[in-house]
């Protein structure tokens, strides 16, 4: 049996977000029809490796392996690395090995964009906090479906900033430098993705904004929080991915039990066709959860498939 092997230039050159993004949706509108074990979690001396599996009975099984290396940045390496294996679950057959690096900035940038729609389709300013691999996927996916006049954006690596203005130059979008993390947070949607190991995303930035919704996807272990108590304690609503998992694998909901009535899981939201549109202060906390990978490597795979018969026909 032939095994497809899907690299992020395939993913990038003939993928389509649109795809990806309905995808996550049903995604999580039909949580309850797999099986998703926590992810395992290893940490050693600060390298964070999980092992992700999901199974959808009679269907498929697949199982993410990915890590995060803080160190790379320095040696010019990617910080994520991850890759993905796809099973027939009927029969047990391999289908495809795919790049999870990549498969992981797609759904998650599918994710951010259907959290930022459930909110609010048209906004001023949108804030990047984190310019890497994943901050340049989660860009592409708001230019093709919200609404916004403007991305301010903050680093503290130049190079990395300056990669991140030439992908910004390219979809022709108008853009600001942050001088520091108070100005980063000047903004309507801001997003957090970094491996930081003290809080980014800081409540006193924020209490005088009357409207924002503060996007975290920054994972780094679970000692550590990306948001801090602040930022929770002003929150009118607080978002997760899946529960279990944030309150295992990061210590941004360190105290859930004084704000666990605030709290509630993104699949009921859109389970029970409510929006977010009525709250204020929003923040969505997501760790990445692997029912996500699996409905986007599905995608991903069926495309793969459908150009090999077309190449071969």
């Amino acid at each position: 049996m032939r095994i497809l092997t899907i690299t992020e230039t395939y993913i990038e050159e003939r993928v389509d977000r649109k795809r990806v993004l309905e995808a996550v949706r049903k995604a999580l509108t039909e949580i309850d029809k797999v099986i998703m074990p926590d992810r395992q979690v290893i940490e050693i001396d600060h390298h964070w490796w999980g092992i992700m599996p999901c199974i959808y009975p009679s269907k498929l099984f697949i199982t993410k392996i990915v890590n995060i290396i803080p160190e790379n940045k320095e040696r010019n390496l990617p910080t994520i690395n991850s890759i993905v294996t796809v099973f027939r679950e009927d029969t047990g057959e391999p289908i495809a090995v795919i790049d999870g690096r990549t498969l992981t900035a797609y759904r998650t940038a599918a994710l951010c964009t259907l959290v930022a729609e459930l909110w609010s389709e048209k906004v001023d300013k949108i804030s990047i906090i984190g310019t890497g691999y994943q901050a340049q996927h989660i860009i592409k996916f708001f230019k093709d479906f919200l609404r916004f006049n403007k991305v301010i954006i903050y680093n503290r690596s130049i190079d990395r900033l300056m990669k991140y203005i030439k992908t910004l130059e390219e979809l022709n979008i108008s853009y600001e430098i942050c001088r520091n993390l108070e100005e980063a947070h000047d903004a309507d949607i801001i997003i957090e993705s970094t491996t930081s190991r003290e809080p980014v995303i800081r409540g006193k930035y924020l209490k005088n904004r009357k409207r924002w919704l503060v996007i975290s996807i920054g994972v780094s272990g679970r000692e550590y929080a990306t948001v801090d108590e602040d930022t929770i304690e002003i929150a009118d609503i607080v978002i997760v991915d899946r529960l279990s998992s944030v309150l295992n694998e990061v210590a941004d909901l360190r105290n859930y039990e004084k704000y666990k009535e605030k709290i509630v899981e993104i699949s009921n939201i859109l389970r029970n066709f409510s929006n977010i549109s009525n709250y204020c202060k929003v923040l969505f906390k997501s760790v990445g959860i692997s029912i996500l990978d699996l409905y986007a490597a599905w995608e991903i795979v069926r495309q793969a498939i459908s150009d090999l018969e077309i190449s071969t026909s």
